[in-house]
C-alpha cells in the first residue's frame, strides 16, 4: 500500500528545493554566472511567486548585468534589465540613478532627468544622483538649478571632486572665474591626482596672467585620460630641462597653434 505524502512532507520537500535553488542562485551569481543566476531566481519564483528575498536577489542581478551591457555599450540591453530590475523592487535608488545614465548616453534628457529624480527621491542623500541630475539639466539649458543641485551634492559629500569640478565648469560658463577657481582647488585638494581639474584650473590661471602657476599646472595635461591617445609623440622621452649639448630636441605644434 502506497500512502499519500502528508502536507508537512511535501512543504519540507518544497522549502529544500526553494533553498537549494536561492545557494545554487548565489554560487552562480558569486562566479559571474548571471544567466544562471536569473535562472535559478526565477524558478524560486515559479514555485512561490510572493517570495521576496529572490525577487530582491534577481532584481540585484538583473542590475548587475545591465550594469555590464553598460560597460561595453549595449545601452538597448542595459535599459531592458535595469527596467525589469525596477518592476521587482522599485525602491533601487542606484539602478535608477544608473538606468538614468544609460538614457544620458542615448541623448535622452528627459528619460535621464526623471530617472535621476526619482533616485533622489528614494534616496535624497545619493549624492551620485544630485551629481548626474545637474549635468543632464545643465545638457537641458536648465543652468541654474544644474548648479543647485552640483552645490546639492557638494553638501552631502564635500569630498566629492567631480561634483567640484561640474560646479566649476558651470560657473566659468557664468564668467565667475573666482568661483571656478576655488572649485577646481577644492577638487584637487580632495584628490591630489585629478588631471581634469588641474587642467581646468590651468587654464583659469592662464586667463589671468599667472604665467608661472598656469603652466606648471598646464602639465596635467599629460595625464589627462585621453590624452596619450591623440599626441603623437607619448613614445618619446620629453625634455627636461638638462643641457641640450650634443643631443636632438624635436619642437613640435602641440595642439595646433
Amino acid at each position: 500500500m502506497i500512502w499519500p505524502l502528508n502536507s508537512d512532507s511535501g512543504k519540507r520537500r518544497e522549502s529544500e528545493n526553494l533553498a537549494a535553488l536561492l545557494q545554487r542562485g548565489s554560487e552562480c551569481e558569486r562566479a559571474g554566472e548571471l544567466r544562471e543566476a536569473e535562472e535559478c531566481y526565477r524558478q524560486v519564483l515559479v514555485l512561490l511567486p510572493e517570495h521576496a528575498g529572490a525577487r530582491r536577489l534577481l532584481a540585484n542581478t538583473l542590475a548587475v548585468r545591465a550594469g555590464a551591457y553598460q560597460g561595453i555599450g549595449d545601452f538597448e540591453s542595459a535599459i531592458e534589465d535595469y527596467e525589469e530590475s525596477l518592476l521587482l523592487d522599485h525602491a533601487q535608488a542606484r539602478v535608477h540613478n544608473n538606468l538614468g545614465n544609460v538614457y544620458k548616453s542615448l541623448g535622452r534628457s528627459v528619460d535621464a532627468v526623471a530617472a535621476y529624480r526619482d533616485a533622489i527621491a528614494i534616496d535624497g542623500g545619493l549624492a551620485e544622483a544630485r551629481l548626474n541630475l545637474g549635468a543632464a539639466l545643465h545638457q537641458m539649458g536648465e543652468s541654474g538649478q544644474a548648479m543647485a543641485e552640483c552645490r546639492a551634492a557638494l553638501e552631502l559629500r564635500p569630498s566629492f571632486a567631480e561634483a567640484g569640478l561640474v560646479l566649476g565648469f558651470l560657473l566659468e560658463q557664468t564668467g565667475d572665474a573666482a568661483g571656478a577657481m576655488e572649485c577646481y582647488r577644492g577638487a584637487t585638494s580632495v584628490r591630489p591626482d585629478y588631471a581634469e581639474a588641474h587642467f581646468n584650473y590651468a587654464l583659469q590661471l592662464l586667463l589671468q596672467g599667472n604665467f608661472r602657476s598656469g603652466w606648471k599646472e598646464y602639465e596635467w595635461r599629460m595625464r589627462l585620460p585621453d590624452w596619450e591617445s591623440a599626441w603623437r609623440h607619448a613614445d618619446r622621452g620629453r625634455w627636461d630641462g638638462s643641457a641640450l649639448e650634443g643631443r636632438v630636441i624635436h619642437l613640435y605644434a602641440e595642439q595646433g597653434f
